[in-house]
Order: structure tokens, then sequence, then C-alpha cells
């Protein structure tokens, strides 16, 4: 599914640049590149794509640990019901 969404970001962003005619200023810019400026350009797009995958990492910990955190709760109000029926 990841793979869909990513192709379709590139073909609109694609249908974009040429739409704006900016496709040829980026293709000779792209070619009058030394190496390590594709390097930096890779290093820039890895960079933000580790930041994003560490968000999304984040944020599936933090449910992971709420949805522990209120079972305990709910288990804590369940022990509490029979206490209750018991004493009862």
């Amino acid at each position: 599914m990841r793979f869909v969404w990513i192709f379709l970001a590139v073909a609109v962003l694609y249908f974009f640049f040429h739409t704006m005619g900016w496709i040829g200023g980026m293709t000779n810019f792209l070619a009058s590149l030394p190496l390590w400026g594709y390097v930096i350009i890779a290093g820039i797009i890895f960079s933000g794509y580790k930041a994003i995958e560490g968000v999304l990492e984040d944020r599936r910990a933090d449910y992971e640990h709420i949805e522990r955190e209120g079972q305990v709760f709910l288990d804590r109000i369940e022990e509490e019901r029979k206490r209750r029926k018991e004493a009862q």
C-alpha cells in the first residue's frame, strides 16, 4: 500500500512540474550537479524519511502505552466491582 501512495505522489509531482514547465529547468539543474550534490540531495531525502518514520514510531509507542494504562485502569475498576459485590 505504501508503494501505491509513493507512486501516486511522484505522479502528481511530475504532473505538476510538467504543467508548470519546470521539467526542463530541473533537468538542466540536475545535469549540472557534481556527484557530491547528488549525495547531499539523497541525504536530505533520507533524513526526512527517517524523521517521519521516527514520529510515526513514537505515535505508535504512545498509543500502545495509553492502551496498556487504560487496560490497567479497567482491570482496577473490575476488581473494585468484584470486591464490592463480595462485601454485600
